[in-house]
């Protein structure tokens, strides 16, 4: 081993590892972006959604901490595997004494027990939601699920359909253009925060700590890297291949900043039009949402039609080179077609009554416009286009 690690060896290592070769940004993002899509979870969601509904934007300064202390965390994780070519665990194993390793090992168990726990739990109850049944047969199906896929479908398959799937992101993106967002508050809340570091705050900040910053994302991002070695024949672990060093540190440094700001993204507040949709016809939220984000985004793009082109540029539904227009064409298409291909239905196709849906739309429109969500938008609708907004989503 000694004479394998010598200097001599280690620089014609290129004859022997070559260095993988450039690659796109679909191949540069990868175990840092699904590590940091994973941490918006629905237990984590559902953290930083009790903090805003308890301190509204007044929390928000804690992102100018969580983002660069999970970036630095994550990027040591990747490293540490892309480096060495075992996992944190394989690490631990070979560096630490059997006890320490059992208690940092059980630790990790116990808090992922209870998070997946969590997450099962949620993502039952909300298929219970759309389509009603046993929460506890859902829960039972999402496990097994989730284990029968991570058995028997092979890596690099996996982790592609995961990094696709990370594009449901982009829909805090897409939906931020049309929500109520006081941009003011929030700027005024990460620069002059107001602390006040009582019980509930504290009890909160660990909260949103403690879901942003979870162990187990550090043994999953080294592990993904791991990973990432056994399918590509041209990489190694860069203490055997040293040449590679330079352009690896580049792409998970790049990977683990995308998918870290993906996972301190904030969700997006609730839109106006929403909630009369949720308070009359006991829609979920983000279901009503979803129904109603294609036409409202068709509403407002001629008063934003540039920022939407970026959204649809974002997206990768529309060229660099193309115009605002198309691009815009291409975002409404996408929108309409994710809606189909997930099957959101219409207010009609949910079963709500078309002549109580007409009689409410008065009311709907003016709780809309009382909500001060309307004012922010790009295109500020009147009651009148509301209404009509209202008539074009239900079929």
């Amino acid at each position: 081993m000694t004479i394998d690690r010598a200097a001599p060896r280690r620089r014609r290592a290129p004859a022997r590892a070559p260095a993988p070769r450039r690659r796109g940004i679909f191949a540069i993002l990868g175990p840092g972006l699904i590590t940091g899509a994973s941490d918006d979870d629905p237990s984590g969601i559902a953290t930083y959604s009790q903090a805003g509904a308890q301190f509204g934007t007044g929390l928000v300064w804690s992102l100018l901490f969580t983002y660069p202390l999970m970036v630095c965390i994550q990027e040591i994780s990747g490293r540490i595997g892309r480096v060495t070519g075992r996992g944190i665990a394989g690490n631990l194993c070979r560096n630490y004494p059997l006890p320490v390793v059992y208690a940092i090992v059980g630790l990790l168990f116990l808090a992922n027990i209870i998070n997946l726990g969590a997450d099962l739990g949620a993502m039952a109850a909300s298929l219970q939601l759309l389509i009603g049944g046993p929460r506890l047969l859902f829960v039972f199906l999402f496990g097994v699920g989730s284990a029968l896929l991570q058995v028997f479908i092979d890596y690099s398959r996996y982790a592609s359909l995961l990094k696709w799937l990370c594009l449901s992101l982009f829909s805090y993106v897409a939906t931020v253009f049309v929500v109520d967002v006081p941009w003011g508050q929030v700027l005024h809340d990460v620069v002059v925060p107001h602390v006040t570091l009582d019980n509930a705050e504290l009890t909160v900040l660990v909260a949103v700590f403690g879901t942003t910053i979870s162990p187990y994302l550090f043994f999953w991002q080294a592990s993904e890297e791991v990973e990432e070695i056994k399918e590509d024949p041209k990489a190694k672990p860069l203490k055997q291949a040293e040449e590679q060093a330079p352009a690896e540190f580049e792409r998970i440094r790049l990977d683990t900043y995308a998918g870290m700001a993906f996972s301190n993204a904030s969700v997006a507040l609730v839109h106006g039009m929403s909630r009369p949709i949720g308070a009359f016809f006991h829609v979920p939220h983000g279901l009503s949402n979803a129904m109603l984000l294609p036409e409202i985004t068709a509403f407002s793009a001629p008063a934003a039609l540039e920022r939407y082109a970026d959204c649809a540029r974002a997206m990768g539904v529309a060229e660099e080179g193309e115009g605002s227009q198309g691009a815009v064409a291409r975002l409404l298409d996408e929108l309409r077609r994710l809606n189909a291909d997930l099957g959101v239905p219409s207010p009609q196709a949910y079963g709500i009554d078309p002549a109580r849906y007409d009689a409410l739309l008065p009311v709907m429109a003016n709780q809309a416009l009382a909500s001060g969500s309307p004012a922010n938008n790009p295109r500020v609708p009147s009651s009148e286009e509301i209404i009509e907004l209202y008539r074009r989503v239900y079929d």
